[in-house]
């Protein structure tokens, strides 16, 4: 609240009457204003348990580890806790932002997480496009921060291609995108990709993808694949994008967001 300095009179009862009236509007004024929260520049020397306050992007601030991400924090008798935060937080439902890259000039890209820490990824797919145009892109898990990848045994995968179902089962590379435009007119790949790791009692791994892109003609395409894979003798901790022709061009960016156990 942010009120102008007024010198209280001291003259007549109705200078005085005229002098409160106007500070009670301006009061009830400021207090229909949206409140706006200041954004710390650094951590509480003291908090106490109810405080609530606005953090800043971590990248431009020296906060503790807990502020992962942007957005409202409070704080508890167990500590911070993010209060809605959809890019990361520990409140009920927060997803944490775990990393954030574009893709190098490579025919493979390594999405990788520490399988010990979250119970399932989601992965955020912006703009991804090939150095060839009317490539293709597929995918595989893979187990040991990568060093590791499965190139075969996968099932259940199903495939919407324009309307058109392309495959039923594919136990080799499930395929995530059909032919993508590299020009600068057409659009990348955009979506999201939800991966769930079943753990230490029954190794394995499934996922959904839901992606949208443009072919070499610029014609829209929208791909639904779900994914299966299991017997494996380690923890999934890692989803491997493959082009089938070239390398990934320099551009895009793929988000990884994790659930924390």
């Amino acid at each position: 609240m942010s009120l102008s300095q007024e010198q209280v009179p001291l003259t007549t009862k109705e200078d005085l009457s005229e002098f409160l009236t106007r500070r009670f509007i301006d009061v009830a004024n400021e207090l229909v204003k949206p409140s706006k929260f200041p954004e710390r520049k650094e951590m509480p020397p003291k908090p106490q348990v109810g405080d609530m306050h606005y953090f800043g992007d971590p990248a431009d601030h020296s906060y503790d580890a807990i502020i992962t991400v942007e957005g409202f924090w409070g704080f508890t008798s167990a500590g911070w806790v993010g209060l809605g935060l959809t890019g990361g937080g520990t409140g009920l439902s927060a997803w944490e932002k775990i990393s954030e890259a574009t893709p190098a000039a490579a025919t493979t890209f390594d999405i990788i997480w520490d399988e010990t820490l979250y119970s399932a990824v989601k992965i955020i797919l912006e703009n991804i496009q090939p150095a060839t145009d009317n490539a293709h892109m597929d995918m595989q898990f893979g187990h040991t921060n990568g060093g590791t990848i499965i190139t075969s045994g996968y099932d259940g995968t199903v495939n919407i291609y324009s309307n058109t179902t392309l495959s039923g089962i594919s136990t080799t590379l499930p395929r995530l995108a059909t032919s993508i435009g590299n020009d600068a007119s057409d659009k990348g790949v955009y979506g999201e990709i939800d991966v769930l790791s079943f753990g230490s009692n029954s190794q394995g791994a499934m996922a959904n993808c839901y992606l949208i892109h443009e072919d070499g003609s610029t014609t829209p395409h929208a791909q639904r694949t779900y994914i299966f894979l299991g017997g494996e003798d380690s923890v999934i901790d890692t989803f491997q994008l493959i082009l089938t022709t070239g390398n990934f061009a320099v551009v895009g960016s793929v988000k990884l967001y994790g659930l924390k156990i």
